[in-house]
């Protein structure tokens, strides 16, 4: 049977029966490209690893333990903005600090989904406390503002759930990253230095991976492609082009 691969806000990690998403889409008036990979990179694909791969994190949560980090990647460039221009009224880390702070006071579980876990894998540490955080980032030398400009990556675990457990030690992926990771575990990669937690798939992702596939000038919405020639299942790749 073929299945689609895909990683969703609200169920996580989950494959479904092509047909089945498919007839999906098809009610939801989603726009859609179906782009194959090319031939040399399809021959080479190694299936049985991809595989090993998605069964080995299908049922875990969408990585909201790290989706902050793999957006704001710099000192300021790129925090989210209000219409209408999107550029002159943005987001700032100092504005970010100070909820965080009162986040942890008021709801210390959520900042720990959120913040905590990636800080402490930043910075080698155990704390539950943002403030800890930010004073022990300084005392290794990061100023509170450059910790979430330092990369996230694919070593990191995190806890979050898996079929609804609560697992410790787990992979946290945003969409675009888990559609890296098949690529990534498939062999695609190989040779090249790709971290595929790194990035989220606004830029980066959709015009280097587009080289991939059959047609490389896409502008899709959702697109997926097919792993393999005997077409056995199709990966969800990018999920906000």
């Amino acid at each position: 049977m073929c299945f689609l691969l895909e990683l969703l806000a609200v169920d996580g990690i989950q494959k479904t029966p092509w047909k089945t998403w498919l007839q999906r889409v098809r009610d939801d008036g989603y726009c859609v490209n179906h782009l194959p990979l090319k031939s040399e990179h399809s021959s080479t694909f190694d299936e049985e690893s991809a595989i090993s791969f998605f069964n080995s994190v299908e049922g875990t949560k969408y990585g909201f333990s790290n989706i902050f980090f793999v957006w704001i990647d710099s000192l300021k460039n790129n925090y989210p903005c209000l219409p209408p221009d999107y550029s002159s009224n943005c987001l700032m880390w100092e504005t970010f600090e100070t909820f965080a702070l009162l986040m942890d006071r008021a709801v210390p579980f959520l900042t720990n989904v959120f913040v905590n876990q990636g800080l402490n894998n930043r910075l080698g540490t155990d704390f539950d406390r943002f403030a800890d955080l930010v004073y022990e980032g300084f005392l290794q030398g990061h100023e509170s503002i450059e910790l979430f400009k330092l990369p996230e990556l694919d070593d990191y675990r995190y806890t979050t759930t898996r079929y609804d457990e609560v697992v410790d030690g787990a992979v946290q992926n945003v969409c675009s990253a888990f559609a890296c990771n098949i690529l990534k575990h498939g062999g695609i990669l190989d040779g090249i230095e790709a971290n595929c937690a790194e990035h989220s798939g606004l830029y980066f992702f959709p015009r280097f991976f587009s080289f991939f596939f059959v047609n490389h000038e896409n502008n899709g919405l959702l697109i997926t492609f097919i792993i393999n020639n005997n077409h056995h299942f199709i990966v969800f790749v990018f999920c906000r082009l």
